[in-house]
């Protein structure tokens, strides 16, 4: 297994910036749609039969600490829990300590959330966006004109975060949402009659996405730190 392929190399277990092993849990579509094999069914990708694995992978290498195999059709949170705990503990016997789940928006559950707490263990997961119950835009739009940063021509963000309670089995879960809110300049030119000055009429447009964590980092590291769970999505892929 790979656990002894690192244990008897002495192979290096890289961790991020902030001193903590990413452990990076996700599923993947596997297409066996012209096959008549068990547990063949729809998967979350549009008109692809087949199964839905999921794999965890740990630190900047990418070492594949556990996997699960599943039939198409199982949503990637169910039973995902067992197999994120199996892998932590996996890493522990490896002598890992200090470690950060980092998920998508597939996994944002109260039920992960209570586990990451029970183990000790820090989070940071990608919002989805059904969970969503803040009344942001007031706030981004009194954001300091100071606290904006140029991201692009006629782009800024900002970002904005508060604490806030999830629940499982009637334990209740403090969780920090952050959201990286966009502003974008938007403009519309207005037809006037040959030699009349342009009539131009300009707005902004606010975006929001946001990340659930354990972690009182600047929301900016945070998202530079999400950005690093794209690498293990490309090693299923």
């Amino acid at each position: 297994s790979s656990h002894e392929l690192i244990r008897r190399s002495g192979a290096s277990i890289t961790p991020c910036s902030t001193g903590h092993v990413c452990v990076d849990g996700d599923t993947t579509p596997q297409d066996n749609g012209k096959t008549k094999k068990e547990g063949v069914s729809r998967t979350y990708m549009p008109d692809v039969f087949g199964y839905a694995p999921m794999f965890v992978f740990a630190g900047v290498e990418g070492w594949c600490i556990r996997e699960e195999f599943r039939p198409g059709k199982q949503h990637g949170q169910n039973g995902a829990t067992a197999v994120l705990r199996g892998a932590l503990q996996d890493l522990r016997g490896l002598g890992v300590k200090k470690m950060l789940l980092r998920l998508d928006s597939a996994f944002d559950a109260a039920e992960n959330y209570a586990m990451a707490e029970a183990e000790r263990v820090d989070f940071l997961v990608k919002g989805n966006a059904a969970h969503l119950r803040w009344d942001w835009l007031p706030e981004a739009k009194a954001i300091k004109k100071s606290d904006w940063k140029k991201a692009g021509k006629n782009l800024r963000v900002a970002y904005l975060s508060r604490m806030e309670t999830r629940e499982f089995e009637g334990r209740k879960i403090p969780v920090r949402r952050v959201l990286k809110i966009t502003k974008r300049v938007a403009w519309d030119l207005k037809e006037v009659p040959n030699g009349h000055p342009l009539i131009v009429k300009r707005w902004f447009d606010y975006e929001a996405e946001s990340w659930l964590t354990s972690l009182d980092l600047p929301g900016e590291e945070l998202f530079e730190i999400y950005c690093g769970h794209a690498t293990p999505e490309q090693y299923h892929s």
